[in-house]
């Protein structure tokens, strides 16, 4: 993992045994989660990020997620205000994310959920970035580490 932020902090870590699991993490972790906030999940193909995003939008009452990755972005209305969900990982330049107004939807206010952000790096503001690092433990178990800004 390259870290972006220099010395990134950890928030916090957990491991997480199944996905009954997730869904009581997921309750527990909206709450952190502010208008604004940008949300960076880093992990290798197959860890989970969009089975994330989808028990997190589900504790925020938001409507059942899917993977933006033909979409790039969707968009959920939530009793909690917008979430953006991306999936960067067709991606190849940062001029696409110029060209899909992604630094407008950063600056929305509404919180953002990234999957591959590396590609957006130089368009996260870092008082308002976090990173959760996404580590395969088994086919069911999982390591969330949370830093504050950009650690990927």
């Amino acid at each position: 993992m390259t870290a972006y932020t220099e010395d990134p902090a950890v928030l916090d870590a957990w491991v997480i045994r199944d996905e009954e699991a997730l869904t009581g993490w997921s309750e527990n972790f909206v709450s952190r989660l502010r208008p604004g906030h940008t949300l960076l999940l880093h992990g290798p193909m197959g860890s989970g990020k969009t089975t994330l995003v989808r028990h997190v939008l589900k504790a925020m009452g938001g409507a059942e997620a899917s993977s933006p990755t033909f979409s790039l972005v969707n968009e959920y209305q939530t009793p909690r205000g917008v979430v953006y969900h991306f999936d960067l990982y067709r991606l190849e330049t940062p001029e696409e994310l110029e060209e899909i107004g992604f630094e407008e939807y950063l600056d929305s206010g509404a919180i953002c959920m990234i999957e591959w952000p590396q590609l957006g790096e130089g368009f996260y503001d870092l008082e308002t970035t976090t990173t959760i690092y996404i580590e395969i433990l088994s086919t069911t178990q999982r390591r969330l580490t949370w830093y504050k800004g950009i650690a990927l």
